[in-house]
């Protein structure tokens, strides 16, 4: 390959090429395009790189022509293993348009000498695909494509490279700062140093990059305030958004997302809002003029046409909105402005200027009245209205809107839901929803409806006949007024993981088509008025690693099943009730992996003795039955028990001595039974108060007040003991 001395475009990606970077590559002085990605090379990156120059001139043989090599332009060695730091030499490369290092684990720092790329630094208006004039025989035909990674999306720039100059260094390890040099390559159109260990403050001058379409520096460790920016998220940036940022007209995609922002989007207040700042440049708007007539003037000024992304989610910002904010965003696509207190004042007659895909706007204040201007939203689309103080009647024409995600929880919208929309993903809990449940879809796989005022039997939901197979996977009905028995309907939905229908006044037995649930894995049915046994053919879920059927009237003995069928593994969100407070585990505690909530039942007989092979389980609340018998010798082999209640029932005999060995049990109430005999000794179980062991008459020892027989006896000495033979001296 060395002596293809001619060779202009070299494309190697996405093969299994290994080893260090090609050494015959050396003689290949004449490359323009040079691609190596998605290969697995190793080692660093060669000095004599420096070969590609361009400054390579000879007569060709025959006719005595010049021949002029432009220089390598496009430089592609993403996902590989290089390693070390980027060699000085490649800035000798000063036609490079396109660097692209990403997904390596080069590091050090940036090379300041990244100034010399004068391709970088010219604004070319050339149409030409490589502008390049002096290049007599290099023909036209060898124009090529390159694939560019931001965000983890891949975009195809074919012909254009005359016009396209990037720099991709993300994903590997670079430190320190961003280097001032980089801000003067007025030509640059998208920078990519996200996820490296960059710190220090964001250059001023970066506002000179006025050519950028694309600027991503998330997940790195800058601070300060930000001079200018795109996509700034997952970094721990503060203050105001500052004026600078106006000019650049030519977005696409704004990402502000995760910072700790607190002073408005500058372009949220043209003159007349709360809020100060400036992407007046960019907008058209309606503001009072200075010319001779009188009345507010129409002021034209340059829009973001272009922007189709825009992220400022998970901030402080705080402001009034007007429709006239929007009046020039044709092309917006995604609006995604969560967790801040946005303010929208619009008529009930606003129809807005786009048609987006993804429409954020939790926290905001919409409200009180429901926002009409959703029916002109005709795509596709995932919406998120979440807290925003709507308190009306939802509109008809909603469950017509082709939706493919909804979240309205956290308001107080009232009314009737007639059927639900094709939707993946439906929240409607915390509301004042009435009426039956609605049909759903069999493409949704997760519903929550929870704490409304739906009524009536579950049968709506769960009996409906559908020609497709059902993917819910979860399911929340809680806090309603659902009544009724549970139907026998549940050999349809095989995939359910999550069911959630606690807190209401269900009734009756558990189905014996439950037992077809082979994927559930956390079942919460308490604080209802359920009856009757666990039934056999539950013992099909084996899968159950929350249970929680407290506060109901099942009756019978816990069955055996229960410690042999049961896994664990699985997080989910639930209430757990220890020395009566009520405690919210979410699905954030990966640790939390059992629970097993019989409580407030009639449930008799004895514990089984297979329950301690839970060695998973967490949690286990037995209080308030009729439970008799010995509490299983074995129980210290569950050591993954951090509470255990098994107050106010009847057990009897001695607390077993294995308790004490669960090194992780925070919690353990024992009190209201018939146990006798010595409180287990161990640093834990003393730790605990006294009312965790109280009306045990025969119980002693500490904490209890109560002393064991031969407690207060002297210690009699052993025969030939050395205490003794003192006594004889």
């Amino acid at each position: 390959m060395g002596s293809l001395i001619w060779l202009g475009s070299l494309h190697l990606r996405n093969n299994h090429l290994s080893e260090k970077f090609p050494l015959p590559l050396k003689n290949c002085s004449s490359l323009v395009v040079l691609d190596l990605g998605e290969n697995e090379f190793t080692g660093t990156i060669p000095a004599w790189m420096r070969n590609f120059d361009g400054k390579f001139i000879e007569t060709l043989p025959g006719d005595g022509e010049i021949r002029y090599t432009p220089g390598l332009m496009v430089l592609v060695l993403h996902s590989n293993k290089f390693k070390g730091s980027i060699p000085l030499e490649l800035c000798h490369l000063d036609s490079l348009q396109i660097l692209d290092l990403g997904n390596n684990n080069l590091s050090a720092t940036i090379p300041r000498c990244f100034g010399n790329f004068s391709s970088m630094i010219k604004q070319s208006n050339s149409s030409s695909p490589f502008p390049f004039h002096n290049a007599r025989h290099f023909d036209s035909e060898s124009t090529d494509t390159a694939t560019l990674v931001m965000k983890g999306v891949e975009y195809e720039y074919d012909n254009t490279l005359g016009l396209l100059v990037g720099i991709d260094l993300s994903s590997n390890k670079f430190s320190g700062e961003i280097s001032e040099e980089l801000t003067g390559l007025h030509g640059l159109i998208f920078l990519n140093l996200s996820n490296n260990h960059l710190q220090g403050k964001i250059p001023v001058k970066i506002g000179a990059l006025t050519s950028l379409e694309s600027l991503d520096l998330s997940m790195n460790r800058l601070s300060g305030v930000i001079p200018q920016a795109v996509d700034l998220s997952n970094n721990a940036l503060e203050g105001e958004i500052p004026r600078s940022l106006g000019e650049h007209c030519n977005l696409q995609r704004l990402d502000l997302s995760s910072n700790k922002l607190v002073k408005g989007l500058e372009f949220l207040d043209l003159g007349a809002d709360e809020v100060s700042g400036h992407f007046s440049k960019c907008l058209s708007v309606l503001s009072d003029g200075n010319s001779s007539s009188s009345g507010p003037t129409s002021v034209s000024v340059r829009g973001l046409s272009s922007l189709s992304y825009l992220d400022m989610s998970g901030n402080s910002l705080k402001s009034i909105v007007s429709g006239k904010h929007f009046a020039n965003l044709t092309r917006l696509k995604y609006l995604h402005a969560s967790s801040n207190s946005f303010t929208l004042q619009v008529g009930s007659d606003w129809n807005p200027p786009f048609q987006l895909e993804i429409l954020k706007m939790g926290y905001w204040q919409l409200g009180p009245l429901f926002p009409a201007w959703l029916q002109t939203q005709k795509d596709q689309m995932d919406l998120d209205i979440s807290r925003v103080s709507i308190k009306d009647d939802i509109l008809s024409w909603f469950w017509s809107l082709n939706l493919d995600y909804i979240n309205l929880a956290d308001n107080r919208i009232y009314g009737t839901v007639p059927s639900l929309p094709t939707a993946y993903q439906i929240c409607l809990c915390s509301n004042k929803f009435t009426s039956p449940l609605p049909r759903i879809s069999s493409k949704t796989f997760s519903l929550n409806l929870s704490h409304n005022s739906f009524n009536g039997s579950l049968s709506p939901i769960l009996c409906q006949q559908n020609n497709e197979e059902n993917i819910l996977w979860s399911l929340d009905l809680s806090g309603n007024i659902l009544s009724g028995e549970l139907p026998d309907c549940w050999a349809s939905w095989t995939l359910l993981m999550v069911l959630r229908s606690q807190n209401n006044i269900l009734t009756g037995h558990l189905p014996s088509s439950m037992g077809s649930l082979l994927q559930l894995r956390s079942l919460h049915l308490h604080n209802n008025s359920l009856s009757g046994t666990l039934p056999p053919s539950m013992q099909g879920c084996k899968s159950l690693s929350f249970v929680d059927l407290s506060e109901n009237e099942f009756s019978g003995s816990i069955p055996l099943w229960v410690g042999k069928n049961l896994s664990y593994g699985f997080t989910d969100t639930t209430s757990l009730v220890v020395k009566s407070s009520e405690y919210e585990y979410g699905g954030s505690l990966p640790l939390l992996t059992g629970l097993i909530d019989l409580s407030c039942n009639n449930l008799s007989s004895e514990i089984p003795e297979e329950l301690t092979g839970l060695q998973g389980l967490m949690f286990l609340n037995l209080s308030v039955n009729h439970l008799e018998g010995q509490v299983p010798m074995e129980i210290g082999a569950m050591t993954s028990l951090e509470s255990i209640d098994l107050s106010r029932n009847k057990l009897s005999g001695v607390i077993p001595q294995s308790v004490a060995g669960i090194s992780f049990l925070i919690h353990l109430n024992a009190s209201h039974n018939n146990f006798s005999d010595r409180i287990p000794s161990g640093t834990q179980i003393q730790g605990f108060n006294a009312s965790c062991f109280i009306g045990n008459l025969e119980l002693c020892g500490p904490p209890l007040r109560e002393t064991c027989i031969g407690d207060d006896l002297p210690e009699v000495p052993i025969p030939g003991s050395a205490d003794e033979e003192n006594d004889d001296d």
